[in-house]
């Protein structure tokens, strides 16, 4: 319903090996009742694809902060902000015919179908983490998760 979700993951080797630490990062926009249920949902509590793919992956978890949140697109570009902790641009990857370019037939856990993008800012600075991606790879899709 329009609830805006946050989540740093790191890992300290390759993802599927675990030992994740996790973040979650809650829409202060939200009503009490959406905050609780983005819980319940990135906890793993109401199964889905959390709760196969990311619980069990999962070692420590990080105090959750309600915060500021700001997500855009306009064409090819995007962007999603925190202030104070997040700033990520990114850029789509034209293909050959001049159209958006797309990864197919994936098995990510939020979609299939991903669009291939370049981060011309990509910072996170929070729970004692200081990231610069900048100008590496990003991947954006539309996705809706429903349940119950």
């Amino acid at each position: 319903n329009g609830t805006m979700v946050g989540v740093a993951i790191y890992t300290p080797g390759p993802m599927g090996l675990g030992d994740w630490t996790f973040g979650l990062y809650l829409d202060e926009r939200a009503t009490a009742e959406q905050r609780e249920a983005s819980e319940k949902i990135f906890s793993g509590q109401c199964g889905g694809p959390v709760g196969r793919f990311f619980e069990p992956l999962i070692k420590y978890r990080l105090p959750n902060r309600v915060v500021s949140m700001e997500l855009g697109r306009d064409g090819g570009r995007g962007w999603a902000r925190i202030p104070g902790i997040l700033e990520v641009e990114y850029e789509g990857i034209v293909g050959w015919d001049g159209s958006a370019s797309w990864l197919d037939n994936l098995r990510h856990f939020v979609s299939k179908r991903l669009y291939t993008c370049r981060s011309s800012r990509s910072t996170f600075r929070d729970h004692d983490f200081d990231w610069n991606n900048s100008g590496r790879n990003a991947y954006y899709a539309n996705f809706e998760w429903s349940g119950p």
